[in-house]
């Protein structure tokens, strides 16, 4: 390389410092708001051109400047793991992590405004490099996943509250310089105080999770002897039912099950065990007793009785039960047939009072899919539980009509697609035929009624969609961003002529009548504009005038056909009146 292409190198590479510089200078001086082009190139004495030929854009000067201050990346290159990590070392890892953190984020100013720069303002360019941070932090995470199944803790969590917890410290303490419950970043004791609190956490949550799994499989253990006798005795009245002896073992098996259960269920001290501890043996039992049940028989005996136990187990401990918990086909068959009585009673009432079909067979849609095809949870349970329980209790005050019942199933969490659908529909139709701002009026009002609604409870029906309301809301946003993206023709004409016909068999027809001379117009363009503005099609309210007129030409025998029938019988009146 010659001196010449060298020190070109070199002036370039000074002069993109110079640049990066700059931008530390305004953010730390003006903040993140006055990092404009021009500002930047009058801060040097430079051509604002030269942003773009060294970082090919502001942006990829920000990007540039961010990444070089960004200390996270020289943090993932050094805290590694070696190459078969135990869980101390992993959690010594994230001590020395999030501690590391939170001296170097205190002491370093340019870092402090850069991540208030990305929690105060939408930024494609900082959730860009955001997603790259937490794409290598994830890999470290997931070496702790493991050790935290079961365990009732989400270390992820507890990492981005001590992360979240440290920038907002750090950020209150540079705007106002004053105390932070009562810790003051300005001394050298509280800074390390603050890391003994990041150390200790950290600890306790590796502590917590290792207890709780190591009480899980103690109680899986021992639960395992404890059911030994039962599932004998269960698979012999398999083989014979009607074994007498079998059962009346079965009866004794279980009352001392009971005991049992009851007795190691009193001495667990937190709720994460005892929640741990019915989901593992509830469902032990739930398996038996479905081994048992025919749903064509009237008495299930064995089923039942292990169903009474499970019942009396659950009733002392009913808000703990896990909500993923499988219920027992037998005790779905028993609920889903009084649910079914309950619900012929309500949809008697509902139609009584002229509730649309549709909307009725939407409501029963919590009674009718209580099965017991073993698909049913918990969480099944008590939202249909509370569904028919709020019903039952509005007794006389029950909707009038179909808007009061939607905003009664809207305050019930009654997220089912089949639910939203007829809601938007609903929605359609209030603001069909109107102009733009008052369908946007209407929509806006239903927006704001959607939270104003009465809540009955916070449970939703079906737990992976989004809530009802915020899912409608959104639904409203995007169609009154439709009605302002509208072109204006929608609003001109109020008076336009509603037809049956299809845009193409309008198109087709009135072309047929400009070619006979039924219309006194100057050209096909025209009569194209005139037919867009004053006429709305089948399932088409706005039409446009390049469309119409490249539907006058089809030859779609099926857009033709029903037409002809349509015109004969125009003509035979018309000759009716000729004698």
């Amino acid at each position: 390389m010659t001196k010449r292409r060298l020190n070109k190198i070199r002036d370039a590479d000074a002069t993109k410092r110079k640049f990066l510089d700059a931008i530390g200078t305004i953010l730390t001086q003006q903040g993140f708001s006055a990092i404009r082009t021009n500002n930047i190139a009058r801060l040097l004495g430079k051509d604002k051109n030269l942003i773009r030929y060294h970082f090919g854009s502001l942006n990829g000067l920000l990007k540039t400047y961010i990444q070089d201050k960004d200390y996270w990346k020289p943090f993932f290159e050094r805290f590694r793991f070696s190459d078969n990590p135990d869980a101390k070392e992993i959690e010594a890892l994230f001590v020395g992590l999030m501690q590391e953190n939170f001296k170097v984020f205190s002491a370093n100013e340019e870092m402090q405004k850069i991540i208030h720069w990305q929690i105060s303002e939408a930024s494609a360019l900082m959730r860009s490099i955001s997603d790259e941070r937490e794409l290598e932090g994830d890999k470290l995470l997931k070496m702790a996943t493991p050790y935290f199944r079961e365990s009732g803790v989400n270390f992820k969590a507890i990492i981005a509250l001590l992360l979240g917890g440290s920038y907002f410290m750090v950020l209150q303490h540079k705007a106002i310089n004053g105390v932070i419950c009562g810790i003051d970043l300005n001394s050298e004791k509280d800074r390390g105080n603050v890391l003994v609190a990041i150390e200790k956490i950290i600890e306790w949550s590796w502590q917590y999770a290792e207890n709780n799994v190591n009480d899980k499989l103690q109680s899986t253990e021992k639960m395992t002897y404890e059911f030994e006798q039962l599932e004998k005795l269960s698979e012999s009245l398999l083989k014979d039912a009607t074994d007498p002896t079998a059962f009346s073992e079965l009866e004794k098996e279980l009352k001392r099950l009971e005991r049992v259960l009851l007795k190691q269920l009193l001495e667990l001290s937190n709720e994460t065990q005892i929640s741990n501890f019915l989901q593992v043996n509830l469902y032990r039992m739930g398996e038996i007793c479905d081994s048992h049940f025919d749903p064509n028989s009237e008495g299930n005996e064995v089923a039942q009785a292990i169903l009474n136990l499970m019942d009396h187990l659950t009733s002392q401990v009913e808000p703990l039960l896990p909500d993923t918990m499988s219920l027992p086909k037998l005790f779905c068959k028993q609920q889903s047939l009084a649910y079914q009585d309950k619900w012929q009673f309500l949809k008697n009432w509902l139609q009584k009072i002229g509730i649309d079909e549709q909307l009725l067979l939407i409501t029963g849609l919590p009674f009718e899919q209580f099965t017991h095809d073993g698909k049913m949870r918990w969480h099944n349970y008590k939202y249909l539980k509370k569904f028919e329980k709020v019903f039952e209790e509005l007794g006389e005050e029950l909707p009038q009509d179909n808007y009061q019942l939607m905003h009664l199933l809207i305050g019930l969490g009654f997220n089912h697609v089949r639910f939203e659908n007829y809601c938007t529909k609903a929605f359609v139709a209030k603001i069909d035929g109107l102009a733009g701002a008052e369908a946007k009026s209407i929509l806006k009002t239903e927006r704001t009624r959607l939270f104003q609604v009465n809540l009955y409870t916070k449970m939703v029906f079906d737990q992976d969609r989004k809530p009802v309301d915020e899912a409608l809301a959104k639904w409203i946003d995007a169609t009154i961003k439709g009605l302002a993206d509208r072109p204006k023709e929608i609003q001109l004409n109020p008076l336009k002529l509603k037809t049956r016909l299809t845009a193409m068999q309008l198109a087709l027809f009135e072309k047929t009548l400009y070619a006979h001379g039924f219309y006194d117009e100057p050209n096909l363009d025209v009569f194209s504009e005139k037919i867009a503005c004053n006429f709305s099609t089948k399932g088409q309210d706005v039409l446009s005038a390049p469309s119409v007129k490249s539907k006058m030409y089809t030859k779609d025998v099926s857009a033709i056909k029903p037409l002809e029938p349509m015109v004969a019988a125009v003509l035979e009146d018309l000759r009716s009146f000729m004698g």
